[in-house]
């Protein structure tokens, strides 16, 4: 429940329209939404308003159309369009922040039916991204790896960003770094150098936050993109992030550092408190400014005032502080190119950005909220790259491998669940055939297609080979040979099972030089030339011999080869017969050799629920794909879906409902009917549909996916049931120290 609930009560409903930012009498209005559901290939759908409105007594009362020139009304698609209603209780939001999708009028009447919808199709793009490992290695030879963690929620928060849904800052110009943290210290801008559990080796740790993960156990070190920038050149920096309490019984702190020449910008937090704190060349940190810590965003901005002054501003919540502080001259002046974000607190969002406008992100709200699940995520070993696939459709593959939903609340924000977590939350309202329920009941329907003889789960098993060297060999040529002037280009393609991580694209010439060869380190290219005495020589020595690699993509590479002498070359090494420098075992090896520091190769695996339904029934497919990379999570999945779908289920189809305007999709409700079925249904609202007529009367009615189902009351079949076998003296006897009033308050309670 995002919104307070509220029902009618003798109260004539009013409708409230803003549309391309003008309000407009509504004649009738009708809305519907249906939450998507992952165990029946469910995706995200509009939630779509239709509205028979007039323009209002501020326009002239000429019959307009879309043709008339320089009009406001009507309004054309893409318009803003905002609904609200009120019962008597307070206005409550139906849609908000939708568009128009059509309009429709004549010259009959001054009447506009339009239709409108939620920015569902915000999310029909295209996305492409790298190949990232949760353990990732170092860019440099011979060090250790970079602990980022790969937690699945990271690719939907980095999804969701993509098209313009953001549950942490969202990026505005001349960002430095952005790192979201949810489930990865990955950076969105910016680039990742060191990563680490907090003073010790290892993945960072992750906690629940009111806006999806948090970092709460991290040490990492970053090198900022398009670096070099100081205050005094930008007119200022600004330093953000996403904070909220520890929870921890010792409250740790959390710091976002950043490296201004041999100067420091720091901004940290603790449970209660927020600073922005300074330290001069060569000296110490001083406190700048500092405000109470609410839980949200913490925004500061440090704007240049002269080569020795700055004004910081820091905001938690509506808890702001400036302060103009007196600073060295290196501070303004020197460049920033490194950050840190480091401690034992509870943050993510963070971000260093020199915008040209400083203050752009005060007022800034979450527009998404990511709702995990609150123990054992589901995380990859590796996330393979991705070319122009389609948003929609990648988080549709998600929820269904993980068992979540997902849709677009009727505040307008984007709501993101884990299906377990969503049906273990607190009841938002209880409907009871007395206050809420219509005469008409409720509808129930249940169908033999819903049942299945059990859930298996398609999944990926990554097999890692891995080295803190470029030494895992990707891919190595067939010892082809080349012609006297022979130019050409190819396509070296990643098999479709494989991932490669780091591949080396500067190639060594075997014969300039041996020794990281010999040990098998480095991308190789090289050839020989046996002449006419059945002398081998290298190639590079009778001609010239070139070999490039582009990456075009992760998984396509473009290959270009030149050979320019006057006798055939082979690109292999020599046999034993050339004196050489090579070991042995590279001897006669076919070039080239193209290197890396991993890689992965995916298996594909099969998993099945511990639940069996009937015989007859299909058997319930989830093709996960690389969205799990361990039997655990296949298990967890497989036995999630098997636990509805492998028996009976009936869903109330359809509630009528006395107008609960408040309730919401993904609202968990109990339904108590004691006039008809005596059955108390807690579920899942699944779709709501709502209506006001010409004449203000409004109908409401609800889908609900029942999770547990009880009775309200004993029946003569229960306690048939539970006397079955006893005699009247055994159960007289049992009931002797009880009055009749007691046992009919409860007659089974002795049984």
């Amino acid at each position: 429940m995002q919104q307070g609930i509220s029902r009618r009560d003798i109260y004539t409903p009013r409708v409230a329209a803003t549309i391309a930012g003008r309000g407009v009498d509504v004649e009738s209005m009708s809305v519907d939404r249906e939450l998507p559901d992952p165990l029946a290939s469910g995706s995200l759908t509009a939630a779509t308003v239709t509205l028979t409105t007039t323009e209002g007594p501020d326009v002239a009362a000429a019959v307009v159309t879309p043709w008339d020139r320089d009009s406001q009304w009507p309004p054309v698609p893409e318009s803003p369009a905002s609904v609200s209603m009120d019962t008597g209780a307070g206005m409550v939001s139906v849609l908000r922040q939708g568009r128009v999708t059509s309009v429709d009028g004549g010259t009959s009447s001054r009447e506009v039916v339009l239709e409108a919808a939620d920015k569902y199709q915000s999310l029909d793009r295209t996305i492409s991204w790298d190949a990232v490992m949760g353990i990732m290695p170092h860019t440099q030879e011979a060090v250790l790896p970079r602990y980022v963690s790969m937690q699945t929620l990271s690719i939907t928060d980095m999804v969701l960003r993509h098209c313009g849904w953001y549950s942490t800052p969202p990026l505005t110009n001349y960002v430095m770094l952005s790192v979201p943290a949810q489930g990865t210290m990955w950076p969105e801008r910016g680039y990742v150098d060191t990563s680490n559990r907090f003073g010790e080796g290892g993945y960072p740790y992750w906690a629940l936050s009111q806006w999806g993960l948090a970092a709460a156990d991290v040490d990492a070190t970053y090198t900022l993109q398009g670096g070099g920038y100081t205050i005094a050149g930008r007119g200022g920096v600004e330093l953000t992030a996403m904070t909220q309490a520890s929870q921890q019984s010792s409250p740790g702190t959390m710091y976002l550092d950043v490296h201004a020449g041999e100067a420091r910008l720091r901004l940290s937090w603790t449970d209660n408190h927020a600073f922005l704190r300074l330290r001069n060349p060569g000296g110490d940190y001083v406190t700048a400014a500092s405000v109470p810590r609410v839980n949200g965003l913490l925004y500061a901005v440090v704007e240049y005032v002269s080569a020795t002054s700055i004004r910081c501003t820091i905001r938690s919540g509506s808890n702001v502080v400036t302060e103009v502080v007196a600073v060295a001259a290196g501070l303004t002046s020197g460049e920033m190119h490194e950050a840190r974000i480091w401690g034992q607190g509870r943050g993510g969002g963070f971000m260093v950005a020199a915008p040209g406008q400083l203050g752009t992100l005060t007022g800034w709200a979450p527009n998404a909220v990511l709702y995990p699940r609150s123990a054992n995520r589901n995380t990859l070993r590796v996330r393979p790259s991705i070319e122009g696939e389609n948003c929609v459709d990648l988080l549709k593959a998600q929820c269904e491998a993980e068992c979540a939903t997902y849709w677009i609340d009727e505040t307008g924000v984007l709501r993101w669940w884990d299906l377990a977590r969503l049906e273990d939350r607190a009841t938002a309202a209880t409907l009871t055939s007395a206050d809420d329920i219509e005469e008409s009941g409720f509808s129930w329907s249940h169908e033999q297609s819903s049942v299945k003889s059990r859930v298996s789960v398609k999944w990926r098993d990554p097999a890692v080979s891995m080295s803190w060297r470029t030494s895992i060999d990707l891919w190595q040529g067939n010892g082809a040979t080349l012609q006297p002037g022979d130019m050409l280009e190819d396509w070296l393609s990643v098999p479709d099972d494989e991932i490669w991580i780091m591949p080396d694209l500067i190639l060594g010439r075997v014969g300039d030089n041996f020794r990281d060869y010999n040990f098998g380190i480095g991308s190789w290219y090289g050839g020989i030339v046996t002449e006419d005495d059945d002398v081998e020589v290298w190639a590079q020595t009778r001609g010239s011999l070139l070999m490039s690699i582009e990456r075009v993509t992760d998984r396509a590479f473009k290959r270009w080869v030149q050979w320019t002498g006057s006798e055939t070359a082979q690109q292999r090494t020599p046999s034993e017969r050339m004196s050489s420098s090579l070991f042995l075992a590279r001897r006669n090896q076919d070039l080239p050799i193209i290197r890396g520091k991993a890689r992965v190769t995916l298996i594909d695996r099969i998993t099945y629920s511990a639940q069996a339904g009937p015989a007859t029934a299909p058997e319930h497919q989830i093709d996960a794909g690389w969205w799990i990379q361990d039997a655990e999570q296949a298990q967890y999945t497989a036995d999630f879906a098997g636990a509805r779908l492998t028996v009976q289920q009936p869903v109330l189809s359809s509630i009528a409902l006395i107008a609960v305007p408040g309730l919401q999709l993904g609202d968990m409700v109990e339904v108590q009917d004691d006039h008809v079925t005596y059955l108390t249904v807690r579920g899942l609202v699944v779709a709501d549909s709502r209506s006001v007529d010409a004449d203000m009367a409004m109908s409401h009615a609800v889908a609900v996916r029942p999770v547990s189902v009880s009775k309200n009351r004993v029946d003569w079949q229960d306690w048939g049931s539970a006397m079955a076998g006893q005699q009247w003296q055994t159960w007289g006897q049992r009931q002797q120290p009880d009055t009749w009033e007691a046992w009919a308050s409860d007659p089974l309670e002795e049984e």
